[in-house]
């Protein structure tokens, strides 16, 4: 019976000798698999989020532009309209203050800064400002569209005639600058003959078309490193930092002059 006895404790303690776990070095292995598997999976995360910055900064700049260009556009081709059913003349609705006899003024900005638009035309018919507020009959509305550098939006200060009030808000964001060209039709067949910028322009009243170009940016910064990117961009040259630019041009008839 002590033998029987003995035998079983021997045979427990060569069980017990016999179980054993993981060595350092499997351990150190482990752990090496485990971080190249978690850095993979960093590494497609990271990627993942870079891809949607990017998209998302080029759909900024995609509906900022085609806002701020057909905006500005739809505006300009009222610019000098004149209801013949009526006596007022849109023009002379802001004389003393109006800068020239056109429905349709510019100014050039000073060292690159951003150009200034002015349209005046007569209200009535559903005809809005650039706010969307209704312009009413017989009345004049003038509209002065710049870029704010500071805030990099679009902003329109408008005035309907009769009233000193002037109402600004920005229309779009994203926005760096505007340059502005104008068609002058200097023969009388009503094609312009030369595009030039407003310090240019001979007669205001030639003036039969206009040529525009917006500087877009996604507001975000979405590319990996400091660089300049910019999407058909002839007339900018923007700076190098993070955030993606497009450049939007259009040419607009103005039928009303």
């Amino acid at each position: 019976m002590k033998r029987s006895c003995l035998s079983a404790v021997a045979r427990r303690t060569i069980r017990l000798g016999q179980a054993r776990g993981f060595s350092l070095i499997e351990i150190l292995l482990s752990l090496v698999l485990g971080l190249i598997v978690l850095a993979g999976i960093m590494q497609v995360y990271l990627s993942n989020q870079q891809t949607t910055r990017y998209l998302r900064g080029m759909a900024n700049v995609q509906e900022n532009g085609r806002f701020a260009v057909d905006l500005l556009a739809r505006n300009l081709r009222m610019a000098g309209y004149d209801d013949p059913d009526t006596a007022l003349d849109p023009v002379a609705a802001f004389a003393p203050t109006a800068p020239d006899t056109s429905g349709l003024f510019g100014i050039d900005g000073a060292s690159g800064a951003p150009d200034t638009l002015i349209t005046r035309f007569e209200g009535g018919n559903n005809i809005r400002d650039c706010l969307g507020n209704l312009v009413a009959a017989s009345t004049a509305v003038q509209n002065t569209f710049t870029v704010d550098a500071a805030t990099e939006e679009l902003v329109c200060a408008t005035r309907h005639s009769g009233s000193m009030t002037i109402t600004t808000q920005p229309l779009a964001t994203g926005i760096e600058n505007l340059r502005v060209w104008y068609g002058e039709d200097t023969d009388g067949d009503l094609v312009a003959n030369r595009y030039v910028t407003a310090s240019g322009v001979g007669n205001w009243a030639n003036v039969i078309s206009l040529r525009m170009a917006l500087l877009v940016n996604s507001e975000i910064e979405v590319l990996p490193q400091a660089g300049t990117a910019c999407l058909g961009c002839i007339t900018f040259a923007p700076p190098a930092d993070r955030r993606l630019r497009g450049e939007f041009t259009t040419t607009v008839g103005l039928r009303n002059l």
